[in-house]
This record gives C-alpha cells, structure tokens and sequence, in this order.
C-alpha cells in the first residue's frame, strides 16, 4: 500500500499507529523517524486533510481560538486517517493488494524497457537458479 507517497506495508501502518498513540505531543514525524518508520517521510498533511475538520470544532460553550496550542489536529486526523485504512484492509485485504498491482502494472506497461530490466537482474541472481530446479 501506499500512505501519502510512500509504500509499506499494513504492518508498518499498524506500527507507525501504536507509535503515535504513545508518543505525548504534537509531533508526527519526529517520533516515526526515531522508529526507523517509512511513514516518516510521508505527506502526513495530505493524508490528514480528509479527516482534519473532526478536530477543528470547539466544544459546546467553547469558543475556538485561532492556532494549534494545545490541539493535536494534525496527529488526531493522521492517526485517524491511519486507523481507518487499517480497518478498511482489516475488512477486505485483498483491496489494499489490488490497488497496489494495479499501481505496479501500470508502471510495469508504461515502461516497455521495464520488462527487459527485470529480466536481465533476474538472470543475474544465483540463488534464483537453484530455485527454480527445484520446483520444476
């Protein structure tokens, strides 16, 4: 799957999720890249914009003030954002390898080089040959 521009896998979600659930503060990259997470490097703004306006609202009684003081916005909408892909693959996980294969044979038939590439690195591979005998 791909999470704003940058691939991994479900469990990298899961992982980046539970990592920002228990990180204190506002901060969503800082504690991803101590994690050595991919989505790190992600567009953690782009995949948030969706879901920001739930946490934009004050309270009943409440007036709101302009700023981020105090409000995780932007982690609230991100963790959000990231909760909801893992259920909609929780529920269907198949969709989340689809769209990733659509992706790849797009790219894959946009690059007709592409396909003489891969065979050439795969003849180059040693322990690719012994595998293949054996299932032959």
């Amino acid at each position: 799957m791909v999470v704003g521009g940058v691939p991994c896998s479900a469990f990298d979600t899961a992982a980046s999720l539970t990592i920002l659930l228990a990180a204190p503060g506002l901060m969503i990259r800082q504690p991803l890249k101590r994690a050595g997470s991919p989505l790190a490097d992600c567009d953690y703004h782009a995949v948030a914009a969706p879901y920001r306006a739930r946490f934009c609202t004050a309270a009943p009684g409440q007036q709101l003030r302009r700023g981020a003081a105090g409000r995780h916005i932007a982690k609230q909408a991100f963790c959000t954002a990231l909760s909801e892909l893992l259920s909609w693959i929780e529920q269907d996980p198949w969709a989340a390898w689809e769209a990733a294969a659509d992706l790849a044979w797009k790219a894959f038939a946009s690059d007709p080089g592409y396909a003489a590439q891969i065979a050439s690195a795969a003849r180059k591979v040693p322990a690719a040959v012994p595998l293949l005998a054996a299932t032959a």
